[in-house]
C-alpha cells in the first residue's frame, strides 16, 4: 500500500512540473531571438529584423513591436495552444503551439511549422 502511494504521489509531483499554465507564464515583456521555419537551420532575428518584442498582459491584450507595430488580443486554448487578434483582424488566429524551453524561455510554433524563440525580458 505504501508502494502504490509512494507511486502516485511522484507521478502528481512530476505532473505539477509538466503542466504549464501560459495565461501566467505568458505575462510580461518577450524578445523573438529566432526564427526557424521547417527544414531550415535557425536564424538570429537580429540580423533580419532589428529588436522584436511581445508584450502580453493581464487583461489578456498584447503589443507587438519591432519593425511593424501591433496591438491586440490574446487567448490559451487546450492549455498549449496561443491565439491572437489584432485590431485589424475580424477573428483569432489559427492555433499556435506553445512550449517552455527552460525559464524565461519560449516556443511558438505557427501551423505551418515556423518556429520562434523568445526570451522574456527582465
Amino acid at each position: 500500500m505504501k508502494q502504490i502511494s509512494g507511486i502516485a504521489f511522484l507521478a502528481f509531483f512530476l505532473m505539477s512540473f509538466t503542466c504549464v499554465d501560459f495565461n501566467k507564464t505568458l505575462l510580461g515583456k518577450w524578445e523573438l531571438k529566432t526564427i526557424q521555419t521547417a527544414g531550415k537551420p535557425a536564424m538570429s532575428t537580429k540580423e533580419i529584423l532589428g529588436d522584436s518584442f511581445m508584450e502580453f498582459k493581464s487583461d489578456f491584450t498584447y503589443i507587438e513591436s519591432g519593425e511593424s507595430d501591433s496591438k491586440g488580443v490574446w487567448k490559451i486554448t487546450a492549455e498549449k495552444y496561443l491565439q491572437t487578434k489584432s485590431e485589424k483582424q475580424a477573428d483569432f488566429s489559427e492555433k499556435m503551439e506553445l512550449k517552455e524551453l527552460a525559464p524565461g524561455k519560449i516556443q511558438i510554433t505557427s501551423p505551418d511549422k515556423t518556429s520562434l524563440v523568445y526570451e522574456r525580458v527582465k
